[in-house]
């Protein structure tokens, strides 16, 4: 390898963590951010009680721990009293779905998969296949609520082809490390961005602040686009047309989270509360910080999550009292809206990750670009994706999704 050189446009956390694994695997890296700082939607305020801007942890993984092990960063676990998590049905309950049912709709899952009718079929939505393979009940109770957590959209609008696909495919499982569960940074996530960036810089990383045009384009070996969809779209259309012209199709929801402090003790301790479609709350769900974390202040802090803009206050306290019978007013609250903050994992996403933009080492699968890295083949420069669309949403889905990406850029330009 002549030129070992990489530039990467976005310096979010999926851009970062690649940076962070090219430069382990002796590359050259600059990276180019349209901000003036790092970390894209990831932070820490510190209000009277700590306001995580976006995600509050990650999922522990080997990955994950090798990252904050470089980085020097303390991991803090989820304690023990986060260990129930609460889906409502009329009240929170742990298990929404009578001990009979939950019994036959298992053994109709074994037979599926005996059958090898449990895979997705073509166009099913998620919502399809949890009532053709589980239950109605399944479905409106523990499937849709736990997706909708989790990519902010109830079932009946994710491709089953994409969200449960993934599920069964253990090629793209994070390998398990020495912990379980949620962590995060000691002094939360902001904390991992700043040590991120600090070892980055040690190792030579190059960072162009407020401004996402690279200049001397041909110095780099390969370019990686590490950005937002609709940011991703304005730089294909000048470098891969015909992609941006099928990822412009894919839509992006909006996101609003409150974070809440209250004086008085909950009735209840968890890691939070999920709210299905039927029980007709404004929310889709809560964490009650208070008790995944320590150190979240003074308060009993809860974060709340929302699709909705107007009258926040208002909504998320009818459903407190829904769900607790509480009227307590709360002593702080900060509101945190995003216009586009999650990729709908839809079949317009499904329809891009099967396009002809990519090139590809194997058959054409939904997966192969998840698997081996997403390498556009309308630029004659290697060039390639990376970001929240391309694996999971999740962070330790990223950064997985990234030590992929480079074993795929170090093959491809060796």
């Amino acid at each position: 390898m002549t030129n070992k050189k990489v530039a990467i446009i976005g310096a979010g956390f999926s851009g970062l963590t690649l940076a962070w694994a090219l430069t382990k695997q002796g590359f050259q890296v600059d990276v180019f951010e349209s901000a003036d700082h790092c970390g894209g939607l990831l932070g820490t305020d510190q209000e009277i009680i700590p306001v995580e801007k976006a995600a509050n942890a990650l999922l522990a993984s080997r990955s994950v721990e090798n990252l904050f092990s470089d980085l020097n960063v303390k991991i803090v676990e989820a304690g023990y009293r986060s260990k129930k998590r609460y889906i409502f049905k009329n009240k929170p309950v742990t298990f929404p779905i009578p001990k009979l049912k939950a019994a036959m709709t298992l053994v109709k899952a074994v037979i599926f998969m005996i059958t090898k009718k449990i895979a997705p079929k073509k166009n099913e939505m998620v919502s399809e296949w949890a009532t053709r393979c589980l239950s109605s009940d399944f479905n409106d109770y523990l499937v849709s609520p736990g997706f909708q957590g989790i990519y902010g959209q109830s079932s009946d609008q994710l491709s089953a082809e994409l969200v449960m696909g993934g599920v069964f495919n253990k090629a793209l499982r994070p390998a398990k490390g020495k912990l379980k569960g949620s962590i995060t940074p000691e002094a939360g996530m902001r904390s991992l961005i700043d040590p991120l960036q600090k070892y980055l810089k040690e190792k030579n990383v190059q960072f162009h602040l407020s401004t996402s045009t690279i200049l001397n384009e041909k110095d780099f070996s390969a370019v990686v686009i590490a950005t937002s969809i609709d940011k991703a779209v304005e730089i294909l259309a000048a470098k891969a047309p015909l992609a941006a012209q099928t990822l412009v199709k894919v839509p992006t929801l909006p996101l609003v989270t409150a974070t809440l402090g209250f004086r008085q003790l909950k009735s209840i301790q968890g890691f939070g509360c999920l709210f299905p479609a039927k029980e007709n709350f404004n929310s889709l769900g809560v964490l009650f910080n208070t008790d995944i974390f320590p150190n979240r202040g003074h308060l009993e802090s809860e974060t709340w999550i929302l699709n909705k803009n107007e009258n926040i206050l208002d909504l998320i306290l009818a459903d407190r009292k829904k769900m607790l019978g509480s009227e307590e007013k709360p002593q702080f609250f900060k509101i945190t809206k995003y216009q586009k903050a999650l990729p709908l994992y839809g079949l317009e996403l499904r329809d891009f990750l099967l396009s002809d933009s990519f090139t590809r080492s194997e058959a054409k699968n939904l997966f192969e670009v998840f698997k081996n890295g997403a390498r556009l083949k309308e630029s004659a420069q290697p060039l390639y994706l990376t970001g929240n669309y391309l694996g999971g949403v999740g962070l330790a889905k990223i950064l997985d999704y990234n030590l992929r990406l480079t074993e795929r850029i170090k093959k491809d330009i060796a």
